[in-house]
């Protein structure tokens, strides 16, 4: 690892992105004092289009098997579906995303209300901002082996039934409600704009994507939902897989090991953009400065810096001591627009 980053360190470009109660001149005269000290750094090279395309898995009729070395009273089913990368279409990755918690709510009424199980299951979504073509809407569950095949089945039903009939103006709101509503309380953490302008400088198009996820997710329409249902819960494109007890499993709840997967792909390609290091700067409260502008520095240029561009809005201001980083609380890892 060592060897595979430092060039990319002594030698790369570097992004600093600052956010939090900081002025532009405040924030300029910092890193041109540190950063922008620095001997200028050529540009980065252009990464191979090739290493950008990662295949997801073909379709399978039957789930792929594994064995786990826990309880032998528990399994777990996965299932995911193809979709693509975020900028092929922005829009229908937000009308996607809103459909995978519609999926869920249906997936957790019928589980755990119409059978009356405990346990609840999980559905995810992601369209990668770095690999064009690569994203998936995925379903999964933590139940006894003998309701695995229940699961796949109530989950082929869902996703018909999605395909073919509209959802209810209820559903849509329990959908995109709670979705907007984390998405408005994280705009006000230094966490969240440190997340998103993050890669902003390399990709311009992460700005706009930014703008526009609130918006965008209330733009969706029943109608929107029918059709990403459409389009991506294909039953012959359905990978899926199954996690249950071995041989050597546990006979008695509590022993044992917790059963775990890996989503399909999880060995991803080696990002194509790791020569490129993006370098986070937490700002400090400095007295007498007010604003809460998020910053984007270029340091490749020369010294000393010219004046940042502001590529984004106004966050408000935290009371939450200088140097504490706030988290994106209650986003989902797989919550990107």
């Amino acid at each position: 690892m060592k060897d595979e980053i430092s060039p990319a360190i002594a030698s790369g470009p570097i992004e600093v992105v600052i956010v939090g109660d900081v002025t532009v001149e405040k924030a300029t005269e910092l890193v041109a004092a540190t950063f922008g000290a620095l001997p200028q750094r050529a540009a980065p090279t252009p990464a191979d289009p090739a290493k950008r395309q990662v295949a997801f898995p073909a379709g399978v009729a039957t789930p792929v098997q594994r064995t786990h070395k826990g309880r032998a009273d528990q399994a777990i089913g996965y299932l995911a579906w193809p979709t693509t990368g975020f900028f092929a279409n922005p829009q229908k990755a937000r009308d996607t995303a809103v459909m995978g918690e519609v999926l869920e709510l249906r997936l957790i009424d019928e589980l755990r209300e119409t059978q009356g199980a405990t346990y609840s299951p999980q559905v995810s979504y992601n369209h990668s901002m770095v690999w064009p073509t690569w994203g998936y809407v995925s379903a999964n569950v933590e139940i006894p082996p003998e309701k695995l095949p229940a699961f796949f089945a109530d989950v082929r039903k869902i996703a018909a039934d999605m395909r073919t009939k509209d959802i209810s103006p209820d559903e849509l709101e329990r959908a995109k409600k709670p979705r907007i509503d984390q998405f408005e309380k994280a705009r006000e953490t230094n966490g969240y704009w440190l997340n998103e302008l993050s890669g902003a400088q390399a990709d311009p198009r992460r700005l706009d994507a930014t703008r526009a996820i609130l918006p965008g997710t209330e733009r969706v329409t029943i109608a929107d939902v029918r059709r990403a249902a459409q389009d991506v819960l294909v039953d012959d494109r359905m990978w899926m897989l199954e996690v249950k007890p071995g041989s050597n499993s546990t006979a008695h709840p509590g022993e044992g090991r917790h059963p775990g997967h890996r989503a399909p792909g999880h060995r991803m390609a080696r990002s194509v953009s790791h020569r490129i290091p993006s370098l986070a700067i937490w700002a400090p409260a400095f007295a007498g400065v007010s604003g809460g502008w998020a910053h984007n520095l270029n340091l490749t240029g020369s010294n000393p810096v010219p004046a940042p561009k502001i590529i984004f809005g106004h966050t408000p201001k935290r009371r939450r001591g200088p140097h504490r980083r706030e988290p994106l609380r209650n986003l989902k890892p797989t919550d990107r627009p």
